[in-house]
């Protein structure tokens, strides 16, 4: 039998060997590192070495201050250097002691400046000082404010510790300021561009001098190669050139840096195997015996070596005579140095004649394996430098110099666990969050979650921890000492709100609510996932809700969690502040060194959450960190030469020279720009929350009254501490207190855009032709629109702007004083509060001649727009023998009469649809956290809205403003009728052509739809007039007393002194006797439709009946106002053909809200016209002269045709006295003659006797208007009525009681349908095309070509078939395709209702377009990031639903011209800016993109910004600026941004995107490949063999030459190619050759000088791919950030074209999330010792004790934090140690 094998003994057999094993290993290395520590100890006591530690902390101090030798490669090549700059720091010496002002800490320091210095306040704010003697040696503080009492002397404003308070500082003590930080444009500018290249002198030992080297740009050969030259006498430097470029990368500009690809390749700090692949390619041939292009001399060859030489800091082993061009010779340089690197060519000194020798220098050089591996991971990633350390002897008496290995990482390209990620991440995908609150557009299931982009870039915190348990260091990082262990959710900060948070953001509504005041949440946590609605509105699902309620077992600490109370910002990344336990640079190094020996000795809170993820995350190590933070100071302004020196105020100041006054520049340049930052798009324009209680949040009239410059949102917690209570806010800086805040901010921001695009192309007209003054406008406009944008109101604010500021601010801000017409120090009003009036001012601060002054009103979002239009004008005549004349007919025989006769009063009628665009609430609230879907909606301003408690918001039409004396105030809402302005001959031209109409082609960009000033940047008044005015009030009792109702609406006009409306002219909402019912709800719903109508009951005229008996009956055509429904039709038959109009499910329209509008009877009437009149008023219309106006129709007094009921439906056919005659009674008599003929308000026909008949196009026009403010009283400049929305009225004139060929034989045709909105759009090219748009003023009308049907027995009937005869309309409902009553209309898609799928869905969402309408979304809260600029219209209100429109495919966005094309100028969206629109080398562009250098928001982590209490801000010179709420301070530092230059690992992306991706990695645009290849900024191939001097054979090969096809490329010398940088400087860059192999591609020496916006976030999108050694690369149409049309997700809910924040909301977010520098690094460094020939001590030789395998090498490890305020003098270590934050030596 078969024996079973003892395969389980055997396995425990090895399983013991194995562990007896590891137990001898472990062992032997105890052992060897205890031996290898104690030999060490005891060697160091035996020799003359300097202390290992010291030199390595010596080393670090040379990376981080550099050196003053300008003999030294090394010098300029720094961690300061590339931070500060060399040539733009300052000495000064101490005129005056520091004193205090007041006792508040702050302290001025007086000192002599130059006389080349601009005399103005704050010239050095923002600098950084450190006194070099005295008490306060090497101690550095940053300059808060710098004053200027007097000419060249400058007070320097710091915040001093208390314990130095009392310290006298001695006159002429020195203060050494730091450069400018990052404002050079780079090494070698010169000339206006990056221009300066190497000298190439070299010298030998005999002191021989002649040039070897190729001509190289300055910044590609840092190494100068001997001593034949230095660097500061280099050309260019002294010229503007300098080592602080603006951003990190690892490329020429930053040698200093490392970087690691995603697939473990390493850029080596101090080493570029880019610029050395670059110098490779100088020629394409590198054969030393070719016939070709060579051969290559041993010139060619010695130019080779020496360029490499420089463009390395490595030693490199030299043969001698390397160098000799023509017969020079010299030693041998390095010649045994190898640095212990495994490559044959850098192991010795080889003369390099060949090509196969060139492929061994470049192997080793290009390819790689580097010198040594800092992280022990196995790969070699650093290289030797000689950074000057001091030589020494070693015991055997050989000479050494200690070189070390640097590799310096950039911390700021990692994932902060400090800082990301935060506790609402619990759902959270790539693709964003599902939810299924909101109701998303394109699904009509309620409960099926939809996926939308989640985060609006509020904060890093945004940034996800993408690895599954890494989350867990979200509460390891809260979780501070004090708290229980059973808390299970730890909070940022304390247990309540945090001081520092709540004075910041206290504001902030704790959930967002219908009547919350904010449009929209902020979403601080960044988990709203934001999409399209049904309304076309956006939704966000997830935020704007609470996030955890508190645990209330936990008694010790409050897990409350909503948008006020605990969100990520409470917390200090950076540990300085109390309230959390960060995670620690100690705890760091544990993952840092994960591959040490000696990790388990290090600490474990990190590590044991780290360690179990790294094998399935090879790369988590490389991609996390504790701490990074990077600078946020603002550029200089430059436009055509960068300048290095300048900080962006002092660059500013060029552009008002002398003899600008500081008061003048003080009013162009925003005061946050003069203290070196960046303008706050949200700076405070009062103190965020309801003072009042009015449910308003700071309208201005509130603003003026209040008394707390901080306050807590309703709902909040928290209480403001005690110093910042009571403290009047003033939001004006330094400016007068009459000067208006909202004003204020718009100036700033309109200033600055015109500067930065003063230069570039003005804006053209669309026929692409100059049009003066439209750029400031346009501009001016914009800039008063992001003040509108961001408040949660709907007031228009105004703002008066100077068209040319650059020669002073020559206007006050008043509206009531025009500085056109009179000049501003010549009207008499002290404008500056200085005690003169203007005229008398010393400081000439406004101008003594006019200027061109214009003003702009801010756009709102339209909380009501017009739908459809329809008039009618029913002459009422009929050819009788029964009139007061002849008594005959038209045809009589012998005797006729010339016209027909007036058988009733005429009857007009207008009846008008509007529409309440507000979404509209489904899901009540249920409690005060469970809110329903109103957290999902944009807020109702409560100015024109009443919220109920189911939080359904209803538009309040009859609202009325606050009187401006006593009595009723002003309505908040009109319509504003014109007078005549159609084609008829009687109609002056002026009046013609200012038909809106005919201006949207006359005046396609300027038309204002104000009639008082047709022409927005022309302010010839109009000649058009208001004829008649629609207000929903109601006024006396009209129906019973017209009289008191007129003298009502008098009163009101005269008290509020509206100056264009008279009481005669008024239409109104009467709410008593007949109309008391049908005109008691005055409140719109959301989403509801509104219709006007001009009595109960309009009747199109009569119909025979019986068949051809006169006068008949009524017709059975009619509107009639259900009090239910809304405004019903009903055909010629009797048949309602408008469908049934209900919010239930089975409802395919939703009901609709009717009003009946009349004005006051004639009060001349001596019979008193009662029963003239449906419910005694008359009714609305555009045709009747007016009622009260003097020449009103005569008042009749009969009844038609007596009491007759002929068609036996009980009471009377015709019961109100409205005829002239009584067909009943013979004793009557008709009016021989038509009045509307003699009254002259319709046409006529060709007789001139008789009213014209058919439709007119547009006879007149209607204005929707409300007042600009509708908390402050009426007036007329300062509070006026603005166009909100505009439609034409065309009049139908028809004959009612008679056969039309009796009235008149012209032929009359009439439009069979009302007019109707279409929703479409036009496209920024003039394209008209269907959109669905709610925001246009495009109509469906058609042109009149229906005929009556005189066989029909109605009088006025288009057929004798029921179905045919009537006019289409869609009043109540929705303007689409709808059988009966609208069929064939082409406009909007059929409604959600009409839908049998759609039986969810309830309320007036089912009369929504199934297609969602278009709208401009409104935020109406602070922005979330400078980006949201971008959703800004630049239009006016009026403007807005012209230039309004969607966009479909990718539209051209970028200049493709030399000069500028309007369609691309206005694309995609031509109501917006279009801010990619910046010029290049050859193309015109606008340049507005620039102004996103120059704003931000202020970061939100507590401690970023320091508030300062208000009592210390109390003496001038800080309170002018510092004024709560503005009492802070702020360093332009900016804590755990990712620098996408140095991003480098997929996770980081992952961390970064997720919420934007639509897979792990991304695909397309958004993947981490194409994130690579777009700042790479040349394509690659991942599978390309290397391209060698040598081919596989060993044969020479040509060029070009690429030794690493992964990575480079042989035409450029960086990786960075499309590295991140501000727009200022994307231009400068060397200038590169030629290439080689394609001389005619003269284009390539251009490469580097990237288009400005292609080195911002705004950069396009490059198509980009490989063929060989070719290369494709174009511009895509579409921004690199910003999704293609045909890219992924697709949905309805998230159509990009339909909604531009959708479009550009992963652009939007990124500003707050990235940055392109860094401030925080990793030093590892290895340092070796080295023999050196003594008689040449800058000749390395080999390793120390190399040969006998006895050679000792020492680590350490340092973390820097250069933002730390330190004194920089090169060399000079100072206070620099104080940005090592963190060090570990070891071995």
């Amino acid at each position: 039998m078969k024996r079973k094998p003892n395969s389980g003994i055997i396995l425990l057999v090895v399983l013991s060997m194995l562990t007896f094993f590891s137990l001898l290993v472990a062992a032997y290395l105890v052992f060897s590192n205890q031996s290898r520590a104690t030999a060490f100890a005891i060697a160091s006591t035996k020799t003359r070495a300097p202390q290992p530690n010291k030199l390595l902390d010596d080393a670090m101090m040379r990376l981080l201050v550099g050196t003053g030798d300008d003999s030294l490669s090394f010098f300029g090549e720094d961690l300061l250097s590339d931070y500060y700059g060399r040539s733009d720091a300052r000495q000064f010496d101490v005129a005056t002691g520091g004193g205090q002002i007041g006792t508040s800490g702050f302290v001025r320091v007086r000192v002599a400046g130059t006389t080349s210095d601009r005399n103005v306040d704050d010239l050095f704010a923002g600098r950084v000082i450190t006194f070099q003697g005295g008490p306060l040696v090497n101690r550095s503080y940053r300059v808060i404010r710098s004053l200027n009492p007097s000419a060249s002397t400058h007070d320097l404003v710091i915040e001093m510790e208390p314990e130095f308070l009392s310290t006298t500082v001695p006159a002429g003590t020195k203060i050494w300021m730091n450069g400018t930080p990052r404002n050079s444009p780079g090494l070698g500018y010169q000339g206006g561009q990056i221009s300066v290249t190497q000298p190439t002198s070299y010298t030998n030992e005999s002191g021989t001098t002649w040039n070897v080297g190729f001509t190289l740009p300055l910044a590609l050969q840092p190494n100068l190669l001997g001593t034949g030259t230095t660097k500061i006498a280099l050309p260019g430097t002294p010229t503007g050139s300098d080592f602080d470029e603006g951003y990190d990368a690892a490329d020429f500009n930053n040698w200093f840096l490392s970087h690691r690809h995603d697939d473990g390749t390493v850029v080596p700090s101090f080493h570029r195997p880019s610029v050395i692949n670059y110098i490779l390619n100088e020629f394409d041939d590198w054969e030393s015996n070719s016939s070709g292009s060579g051969p290559r001399s041993n010139a060619d060859y010695a130019d080779l070596m020496a360029s490499i030489a420089r463009a390395t800091f490595r030693p490199l082993p030299i043969a001698a005579n390397q160098f000799n061009k023509s017969g020079q010779t010299h030693n041998a340089i390095n010649v045994e140095f190898t640095g212990g690197n495994s490559s044959f060519a850098l192991r010795r000194a080889t003369r390099i004649t060949n090509e196969k020798l060139v492929d061994q220098v470049a192997r080793a050089l290009i390819q790689g394996d580097w010198d040594v591996d800092n992280d022990a991971d196995g790969i070699n990633d650093s290289i030797w430098v000689d950074l000057g350390l001091p030589l020494f002897t070693a015991p055997d008496g050989k000479l050494l110099r200690p070189l070390v290995a640097p590799m310096i990482e950039d911390l700021s390209g990692r994932l902060n666990v400090n800082a990301h990620h935060n506790s609402s991440y619990t759902s959270a995908t790539m693709l964003g969050v599902s939810s299924s609150v909101p109701r998303w557009a394109g699904t009509y299931n309620l409960t099926a979650a939809q996926a939308a982009f989640r985060g609006l870039g509020y904060g890093p915190a945004e940034i996800a921890l993408p690895i599954t348990g890494l989350d867990a260091l979200v509460n390891a990082r809260y979780r501070t000492p004090p708290m229980a262990t059973n808390v299970t959710n730890p909070t940022p900060g304390f247990d309540t709100n945090d001081a520092l948070d709540l004075l910041r953001t206290g504001h902030r509504p704790p959930m967002h609510t219908a009547a919350g005041g904010y449009g929209y949440s902020s979403d601080p946590f960044g988990r709203g996932g934001v999409g399209i609605g049904l309304s076309g509105h956006l939704v966000a699902g997830r935020s704007g809700t609470q996030v955890r309620a508190d645990d209330t077992t936990t008694t010790n600490h409050n897990e409350l969690t909503n948008e006020s109370i605990n969100d990520p910002y409470e917390s200090d990344p950076s540990g300085l502040l109390s309230g959390d336990l960060m995670l620690t640079a100690d705890e760091l190094e544990a993952i840092l060194r994960s591959n040490e020996f000696d990790i388990e000795m290090l600490p474990t809170r990190l590590r044991t959450v780290v360690e179990p993820l790294l094998a399935a995350n090879p790369g988590l190590a490389r991609a996390i960190t504790t701490h990074s933070k990077s600078d946020d100071t603002p550029p200089p302004v430059s436009f055509t030469n960068a300048t290095a020196g300048d900080s962006l105020y002092e660059s500013l100041l060029t552009l008002f020279p002398s003899p600008f006054t500081e008061v003048q520049i003080n009013r162009l340049i925003a005061p946050e720009l003069r203290l070196g930052r960046k303008i706050s798009v949200n700076r405070p324009l009062g103190n965020g929350v309801d003072d009042n209680g009015n449910n308003i949040i700071d309208e201005p009239g509130e603003v003026a009254a209040e008394t707390e410059a901080f306050g807590v949102a309703s709902g909040g917690s928290g209480t403001i501490p005690t110093a910042f209570q009571g403290q009047t806010p003033d939001y004006n800086f330094d400016e007068p207190s009459t000067v208006d805040s909202r004003q204020l901010l718009a100036r700033h921001l309109y200033v600055l855009m015109m500067v930065l695009t003063n230069g570039a192309a003005d804006f053209p007209d669309s026929n692409d032709a100059a049009l003066t003054g439209y750029k400031a406008h346009r501009i001016a406009q914009w800039a008063v629109n992001v003040v509108d944008y961001r408040d949660p109101d709907s007031i228009m604010t105004a703002f008066e702007y100077d068209a040319n500021p650059f020669d002073g601010w020559g206007v006050d801000g008043n509206l009531l004083t025009d500085e056109s017409v009179t000049a501003p120090n010549a009207d008499g009003v002290d404008n500056d509060q200085d005690g003169m009036t203007d005229a008398m001012d010393t400081d000439g601060e406004f101008a003594t001649t006019t200027v061109p002054r214009g003003v702009v009103w801010g756009v709102e979002s339209p909380a009501l727009v017009f739908s459809e239009s329809f008039a009618s004008h029913d002459v009422r005549l009929r050819d009788t023998n029964r009139d007061n004349n002849k008594g005959t007919t038209k045809t009589d025989p012998t005797d006729p009469d010339l016209d027909s006769d007036q058988v009733r009063i005429p009857q007009g009628s207008l009846m008008l649809e509007l529409y309440c665009p507000h979404p509209t609430v489904n899901t009540p609230p249920t409690s005060p956290t469970a809110l329903g879907d109103q957290t999902t909606l944009p807020a109702a301003p409560q100015e024109l809205y009443t919220t109920d408690a189911n939080a359904k918001s209803s538009l309040n039409l009859s609202l009325t403003a606050p009187a401006s004396g006593g009595g009723v105030g002003a309505p908040v809402w009109r319509i504003a009728i014109t007078e005549r302005h159609d084609n008829a001959a009687v109609v002056p031209p002026a009046k013609k052509d200012e038909n809106p109409a005919a201006l949207r082609g006359t005046k396609p960009d300027t038309a204002s739809f104000q009639i008082e000033y047709p022409d927005e940047i022309d302010t010839t008044a109009g000649a058009l007039s208001y004829d008649r005015f629609i207000l929903f009030q109601n006024y006396g009792d009209a129906p019973a007393n017209p009289a008191p109702a007129l003298t009502a609406v008098n009163a009101m006009i005269t008290s509020n002194g509206i100056s264009d409306m008279s009481a005669n002219q008024v239409f109104f909402a009467p709410t008593t006797g007949p109309l008391s019912t049908i005109n008691a709800d005055k409140t719109l719903e959301a989403g509801q439709y509104l219709c006007l109508a001009p009595r109960i009951e309009t009747r199109f005229g009569s119909k025979e009946y019986p068949a051809s008996t006169f006068p008949g009956i009524p017709s059975e055509q009619r509107f009639t106002v259900s009090t239910t429904e809304g405004l019903l039709q009903a055909r010629q038959d009797g048949t309602r053909i408008t469908p049934s109009l209900g919010v239930n499910a089975n409802d395919a329209y939703s009901n609709a809200l009717s009003l009946v509008i009349g004005a006051p009877r004639p009060t001349s009437w001596t019979g008193g016209g009662t029963n003239v009149f449906d419910q005694n008023v008359v009714g609305l219309n555009v045709s009747e002269p007016l009622p009260n106006g003097g020449s009103y129709y005569p008042e009749p007094l009969y009844q038609y045709n007596g009491t007759a009921d002929l068609d036996m439906a009980g009471g009377v056919d015709y019961p109100r006295n409205d005829a002239y005659m009584d067909f009943s009674d013979a004793s009557t008599s008709a009016r021989d003659t038509p009045l509307d003929v003699s009254i002259g308000r319709i046409p006529v026909d060709s007789t001139g006797m008789e009213p014209a008949l058919g439709t007119r196009p547009e006879y007149c026009s209607a204005f929707l208007q409300r007042l600009a403010d509708p908390t402050r009283p009426y007036n007329a400049v300062t509070n006026p009525y603005r166009t909100i929305d505009w439609i034409p009225i065309d009049l139908t004139v028809f004959s009612g009681e008679e056969r039309e060929s009796k009235i008149s034989s012209d032929g009359a045709q009439y439009a069979r349908r009302t007019r109707q909105r279409n929703g479409f759009t036009k496209s920024p090219s003039g394209t008209v095309a269907a959109s669905n748009a709610l925001y246009s003023y495009e109509t469906d009308f058609p042109t009149p070509a229906t005929t009556v049907d005189p066989a029909a027995a109605d009088y006025f009937a288009f057929s004798t078939v029921a179905t045919s005869a009537h006019l289409h309309s869609s009043f109540s409902v929705l303007n689409t395709d709808i059988a009966n009553i609208n069929p064939g209309f082409v406009g909007f898609a059929a409604t959600i209702g009409s839908d049998a799928a759609a039986t969810t869905i309830t309320g007036h969402d089912r009369g929504l377009p199934s297609i969602p309408f278009a709208v401009h979304p409104w935020l109406n809260r602070p922005f979330t990031t400078p980006l949201e600029l971008m959703m800004v219209p630049a239009c006016s209100q009026g403007r807005l639903f012209e230039e309004f429109n969607i966009t479909s495919g990718d539209p051209t966005i970028y200049p493709n011209s030399t000069t500028v094309v309007s369609a691309e100028m206005r694309a995609p969206y031509r109501h917006m800016l279009n801010f990619f629109h910046s010029q290049d080398a050859t193309n015109e562009g606008t340049n507005i993109d620039r102004i996103f250098d120059f704003v931000h928001t202020l970061p939100p982590f507590r401690g970023e910004v320091n508030m300062v209490q208000p009592a210390r801000v109390t003496a001038t010179g800080l309170v002018e600026m510092m004024k709560p709420p503005f009492n802070m301070t702020y360093d332009n530092q900016r804590q755990a941004r990712i620098n996408l230059n140095t991003l480098s690992e997929s996770l980081v992306w992952q961390g970064l995107m997720q919420g934007h991706l639509t897979s792990a990695t991304g695909v397309g645009q958004m993947a981490f490949d194409d994130f690579i290849q777009s700042r790479r900024g040349y394509p690659v191939s991942g599978v390309a063999a290397p391209r060698k001097t040598v081919d596989a054979g060993g044969n020479a090969a040509t060029g070009p030459y690429n030794y690493v096809p992964g990575h480079l490329d042989p035409e450029l010398p960086t990786q960075f190619a499309g590295v991140f940088r501000d727009w200022r400087r994307a231009n400068f860059a060397p200038a590169l050759r030629t290439p080689p192999d394609d001389t005619a591609d003269t284009a390539a020496t251009d490469r580097l000088r990237r288009n400005p916006i292609d080195g911002t976030l705004l950069r396009r999108h490059y198509n980009m791919s490989t063929s060989g050694t070719e290369e494709t690369i174009t511009a895509d149409p579409y921004p690199q950030l910003v999704r293609s049309s045909t890219a992924a997700p697709l949905s309805t809910h998230l159509d990009r074209g339909r909604n531009p924040f959708l479009r550009y909301q992963t652009l939007m977010r990124m500003p707050n999330l990235t940055s392109d520098n860094s401030q925080v690094f990793l030093v590892r460094m290895t340092m070796g010792f080295f023999e050196v020939d003594p008689t040449n001590v800058n000749n390395l030789g080999r390793e120390y004790k190399e040969a006998l395998g006895e050679n000792q090498r020492y680590q350490a490890m340092f973390i820097i934090d250069r933002s730390i305020p330190v004194g920089f003098v090169p060399g000079q270590e100072m206070n620099a140690r104080n940005t090592i934050i963190f060090e570990r030596f070891y071995q």
